[in-house]
């Protein structure tokens, strides 16, 4: 049987060193030759140089967001799987060879690592078909604020302790292998996400053909949360409910789109009234509940 091939695609948001640290780690993980396609998506803002070898850099002259630059690496790249790696990854424990083991069932269309932070704590990167209760639930943090209830644990599985290999029905995208051939039947990540919530959109689309997604906690990477998005809480707290609108939209239909940006455009008009010194933030999260498009990043 030929050896499975490997190739990896990275996302630089003016970030460049990491990159470099972050290609190291994977190749020393892989121990063989692998292809690199780097996207820098910084505007022209940083000089980029890579030493890690064999890597391709597509430097783009504005923020094109996450998954337009991941279809215009995956348009480049020939290997059997491909690991969509943020910057901000490192420290890998366990084996490719069960990478590869999964990824003999060709109804496996994707495999992740279990994460952890810094501390060594595991983070929560699996997820459940986002329903519409999910997004409201995530934008008013009901799980931190109500931890006994169960319903709002459903969407990041909280419920769960992480220890054990299982289907899953999507993750983030931080560190994630993708089989190659299955991207031509999915389709390109749809490139209306601007950033968050394309990776879940592709897993679940590949769900409903008959894939399956795999996670696998012998596996271990170090992942350092929002290191790879350099903007402010509230920006991307702002692209991340664009992103829960344009997914309820595209799988949930426009009415029940339009009835959860109400829900949550009343919400926040309340709190500007009892927290008026927060006005600014919630008038700006507002204009997002009413379809007026964030300015990204440039």
């Amino acid at each position: 049987m030929m050896e499975a091939s490997w190739a990896a695609v990275l996302v630089n948001y003016r970030e460049p060193d990491r990159v470099d640290a972050a290609l190291y780690a994977f190749r020393e993980f892989v121990r063989r030759r692998v292809r690199a396609v780097v996207v820098d998506n910084s505007a022209g803002g940083v000089d980029f140089n890579t030493t890690a070898g064999d890597v391709f850099i597509i430097q783009n002259q504005r923020n094109l967001g996450y998954a337009a630059a991941i279809n215009q690496a995956m348009d480049l790249v020939e290997a059997n799987f491909i690991l969509l790696l943020n910057p901000d990854v490192s420290g890998w424990h366990g084996s490719v060879d069960s990478i590869a083991e999964a990824f003999k069932d060709s109804s496996v269309v994707a495999v992740s690592p279990r994460l952890r932070d810094e501390s060594g704590a595991v983070q929560h990167s699996c997820r459940r078909a986002p329903r519409p209760f999910d997004f409201l639930s995530e934008t008013l943090a009901l799980a931190a604020r109500f931890p006994r209830w169960s319903r709002p644990r459903r969407l990041r599985m909280l419920d769960w302790d992480y220890a054990d290999e299982r289907d899953v029905d999507a993750v983030t995208g931080a560190c994630l292998f993708l089989r190659r051939s299955a991207f031509e039947r999915v389709g390109p990540f749809d490139e209306r996400f601007f950033v968050y919530g394309e990776e879940i959109d592709w897993l679940v689309r590949a769900q409903q053909l008959g894939y399956r997604t795999r996670y696998l906690p012998s596996v271990e990477v170090t992942h350092i949360g929002s290191a790879s998005t350099p903007a402010s809480r509230p920006v991307l707290d702002r692209l991340l409910i664009e992103s829960h609108y344009r997914y309820i939209g595209k799988h949930f239909g426009r009415a029940t789109e339009l009835a959860l940006r109400a829900a949550l455009f009343t919400l926040d008009a309340l709190r500007v009234a009892r927290h008026p010194t927060a006005a600014r933030d919630l008038i700006a999260r507002m204009r997002v509940h009413l379809g007026i498009k964030y300015e990204r990043p440039a």
